[in-house]
């Protein structure tokens, strides 16, 4: 949706990690029209799709207070009645992606960070991945492969930043 500019990056951490999750509603509540619009076409193309926010740990969660990603998923149930599920869960803590500055080291510092939640089903459904930022895109990979394994039909990925 929005380019991760040195300025967004900024905005972001400030919200992810000085407890600003007012930051997040004002980047949703502006995005263009234009660009939710690219998203329900997307979202056209599915069938009944569920909103799968990218989960952070427990204590993550315990510290910021929120996950930027479950906003998002409540932000898109209000605004579009998309249904929104937990199916993932973090069951490693690991080093911090905006941390690590190669591609390959991102791709192996998520490596096996999710499980899909033991009393859930997903087989055929399609499902929306949400994180908010995408820069490699190593992390909605690693959750999207533990979706597909578990057996959902299409996954698309969305995110409130990303790069070009």
């Amino acid at each position: 949706m929005y380019h991760y500019s040195t300025q967004a990056s900024y905005l972001l951490k400030k919200a992810k990690y000085r407890g600003l999750c007012s930051a997040l509603d004002c980047f949703l509540n502006y995005i263009p029209w234009s660009a939710w619009l690219g998203l329900l076409e997307s979202v056209s193309q599915l069938e009944q799709p569920t909103l799968v926010p990218i989960p952070i740990t427990p204590s993550d969660q315990k510290k910021r207070g929120y996950n930027q990603s479950e906003l998002m998923a409540r932000f898109l149930k209000q605004s579009f009645g998309l249904p929104t599920k937990s199916f993932l869960k973090k069951t490693k803590t690991n080093q911090k992606q905006s941390m690590l500055n190669s591609v390959p080291a991102r791709q192996q510092n998520v490596l096996g960070v999710y499980q899909l939640r033991p009393e859930v089903s997903i087989k055929n459904q399609d499902l929306i991945v949400l994180d908010d930022v995408i820069t490699t895109g190593a992390t909605i990979r690693e959750a999207g492969r533990v979706l597909k394994q578990a057996g959902a039909r299409r996954l698309i990925a969305w995110s409130l930043f990303g790069v070009s």
